[in-house]
């Protein structure tokens, strides 16, 4: 959620600071210069990290690949599945969302950068509460009731005026 927060703040930053113009023509391209940059420090980053798995050690050894992932198939299949769907609703609410505002609504895409960029802001100090809550519920509770609430919550949001 941070990183589609700051994605969006730079967008909205970008498009205050240029015209339209200026955004259609080269503005867009900064974004992918920052993305590049931002590229390159992890990279560097992550070559700098000293490995501290025993070499001897089996487990380890595999941990990571896809032979390691093919022991634990039922674990793996689950997490994929869980992982599409929260993927799905969440490109579904901001980044199709966007597209639909301005291509379907009719809204300026600064309004709706904006929009988004403060919608996501509201829902990061939900998280902690989520977490606690599904302690209390549980886990499989959580995600059936976010599925639901999804679910019955997209054409109503679609089809507003």
């Amino acid at each position: 959620m941070w990183p589609a927060l700051l994605a969006l703040l730079s967008i909205v930053l970008l498009q205050q600071l240029l015209t339209d113009t200026q955004m259609k023509e080269w503005g867009w391209r900064l974004l992918f210069l920052l993305g590049a940059a931002s590229a390159l420090i992890v990279l560097w980053m992550r070559r700098s990290l000293k490995e501290t798995a025993s070499e001897t050690d089996r487990a380890q050894q595999d941990a990571g690949t896809l032979k390691g992932l093919w022991q634990h198939k039922r674990a793996c299949i689950t997490v994929i599945g869980l992982t599409a769907s929260g993927s799905l609703t969440f490109y579904t609410f901001t980044t199709y969302m966007q597209k639909y505002l301005v291509n379907t609504v009719g809204m300026s895409p600064q309004v709706v950068s904006t929009l988004m960029m403060l919608a996501i802001s509201l829902c990061l100090p939900l998280y902690p509460i989520y977490g606690a809550l599904s302690d209390k519920i549980g886990r499989k509770a959580m995600m059936i009731i976010f599925s639901a609430l999804t679910a019955c919550a997209t054409i109503p949001l679609i089809s507003a005026p």
